[in-house]
């Protein structure tokens, strides 16, 4: 004990080199006051969620309040518009807008992760400058990889854009688009010649493009409201000033976009597991059972107790990670890292949330109760960004070596 005493000692730890750190769920106060602000603005959209659930649409009003209140330009700097916000900051927006509807935290993971960064990371200062301020202003984007035979294998889109002396020519599908119903800018990959070998490129598209053709929404099973269509380029015209970066250099676009993605779809996740537990928790506190609530009886309370603990180590994880991501700008070294987050998280949720029907019984599985619709909209947490398995093989190469013959 003494040695402990002698180790916390200011004056011992000044002696020996000791660093002061924080805990990595400790926030700070402007951190706080930004949760507190997401808390308050979120308010506006709890009476359109079942409604937007139903139709399976975002309400054009609940658009206009996150674009009002700077939700989708967290990270865009001030000079085109934005709020200028660290990355920590979306990460916090997402799970507690999650925590509300994990539709509308799904587009703004998007908008601010998978599109903005890509002309913040990846643009010219002309594609800045005209995409970052329409992002900041009224514009939706929408990130277009995904197709049909090619989901998580990114090298294996078939899509492919011709280069002629001042554009290329675009042909091919995407599959599962998140957002593009509403977007107005999409960032495309398709494969380019270089030379005799193939290469994936990034593109930036606009609405309205001749040749590019935006589907149907998908019904799906969860996140109802946010859309999700396939885009269709019959012989499109792309100006050679829209090519992100340089020809070939899409594969690594992606990856570096998605890493962060992986840490937001954690966050949605976390999100999405600590509205279900609060709810939970509100439930069984309040009902019941044999002149007790049934929150008293050990059958439910050791169950809560061990929800609880694993969203807290879910949450240390994903804070620590994403706040490694602002020391470490190198997305290959961070890669094993946000696949940790999204298949930990992904999967805590998925059995909080299951837990939680389970606690409060028939209630939760009848429409219009929160928890009902928490569990349709958890799985996708598993699925994209990189289903688990996905994750599972990121991750095993940093630990497992391959043999080769």
């Amino acid at each position: 004990m003494r040695t402990i005493t002698k180790m916390i000692n200011p004056s011992v730890s000044e002696e020996i080199g000791c660093d002061a750190v924080n805990p990595v769920t400790e926030l700070s106060v402007n951190e706080k006051r930004f949760i507190e602000k997401i808390k308050n603005d979120m308010e506006f959209i709890r009476p359109y969620i079942y409604q937007m659930d139903r139709n399976a649409v975002i309400d054009g009003d609940v658009l206009h309040m996150l674009r009002e209140k700077g939700y989708f330009s967290l990270e865009i700097e001030k000079k085109y518009g934005g709020l200028e916000m660290p990355f920590f900051n979306v990460i916090l927006a997402i799970e507690h807008i999650s925590a509300i509807d994990s539709s509308v935290g799904a587009f703004v993971d998007v908008q601010n992760t998978l599109v903005n960064n890509v002309f913040t990371l990846y643009g010219n200062e002309e594609q800045k400058e005209k995409y970052l301020k329409m992002l900041a202003s009224d514009s939706m984007g929408a990130f277009a990889i995904t197709e049909k035979q090619a989901g998580s294998n990114v090298t294996a889109i078939e899509s492919f854009a011709e280069e002629k002396e001042d554009c290329f020519i675009l042909n091919g599908d995407k599959h599962w688009i998140t957002s593009a119903k509403e977007a107005d800018i999409f960032v495309v990959f398709a494969n380019t010649l270089s030379g005799k070998r193939t290469t994936v490129s990034a593109f930036i598209l606009e609405r309205g493009m001749d040749g590019f053709s935006i589907g149907e929404s998908y019904e799906k099973t969860g996140i109802r409201a946010s859309s999700t269509c396939d885009l269709t380029f019959d012989n499109v015209r792309i100006p050679k000033e829209n090519l992100l970066t340089v020809k070939g250099n899409g594969l690594r676009i992606a990856m570096n976009i998605l890493e962060g993605g992986r840490l937001e779809i954690a966050a949605q996740t976390l999100g999405l597991a600590e509205g279900a537990f609060e709810e939970t928790v509100k439930y069984t506190n309040s009902r019941v059972q044999s002149g007790n609530a049934i929150s008293s009886y050990q059958g439910v309370n050791f169950r809560i107790v061990q929800i609880a603990t694993e969203i807290e180590a879910a949450k240390t994880m994903l804070y620590n990670i994403t706040r490694k991501r602002s020391i470490n700008p190198d997305f290959t070294s961070r890669l094993h890292d946000a696949s940790m987050a999204k298949l930990f998280c992904s999967q805590v949720a998925d059995r909080t949330v299951s837990q939680c029907v389970e606690l409060i019984g028939g209630n939760a599985y009848m429409k219009e109760n929160p928890v009902e619709k928490f569990y349709r909209d958890v799985k996708i947490g598993t699925i994209y960004e990189g289903t688990a398995n996905v994750q599972l093989m990121t991750i095993a190469k940093k630990y497992c070596k391959r043999s080769r013959s």
